[in-house]
């Protein structure tokens, strides 16, 4: 029973901060100017001119739901916790934490240093995420064999997503000037 109650705190702990960060990503998006006394087309210039807030809230809302989802899939079978469980979701909680800031970052200079540093933040959160992976399989924290892909496969795909962010954080400073 305290094992269900710690990873139940976990699983709480983590979709509280996913959704918060989620939540936090919209509050960078505001109009240039008061939208009181906007004519139809001067609204709409505004709205245009917001467009890299408007895409990199829906690009980072869609990559936290994405994590949020790898999390309960990956993670609902637990059985029982260990500290250092407890510890790569607490820095998989920092990583994702941070999003909002490098988001906010990427809409308002959308330079080579503010993608690497997303991406990097992005990384940084998907590594975590494979790092609980596969202590979840080495430590043998689940009771069924609801884990059934084989190392290669783990290692494939669940470190696909932090090497694309990686790689993406390289290829910002290849053409700095676009």
């Amino acid at each position: 029973m305290a094992e269900d109650y710690k990873t139940a705190r976990m699983v709480t702990l983590t979709d509280g901060v996913l959704s918060i960060a989620m939540t936090l990503l919209v509050l960078d998006i505001r109009l240039p100017g008061p939208a009181d006394t906007l004519s139809n087309a001067a609204l709409w210039q505004q709205i245009t001119a917001i467009a890299p807030q408007i895409y990199s809230y829906v690009l980072s809302f869609l990559v936290i739901a994405v994590l949020w989802i790898n999390h309960v899939q990956r993670f609902r079978h637990l059985t029982r916790m260990t500290s250092l469980m407890v510890w790569l979701n607490i820095l998989f909680l920092l990583g994702v934490s941070i999003v909002p800031f490098t988001t906010s970052l990427l809409a308002e200079n959308g330079n080579s240093v503010s993608t690497a540093i997303y991406a990097v933040g992005m990384a940084f959160a998907s590594l975590m995420l494979a790092a609980m992976r596969v202590h979840v399989r080495a430590a043998g924290l689940v009771e069924t064999d609801s884990e059934t892909t084989d190392l290669r496969t783990l290692w494939g795909l669940e470190f696909s997503t932090a090497a694309l962010f990686l790689i993406s954080a390289g290829l910002a400073f290849v053409k700095p000037d676009y």
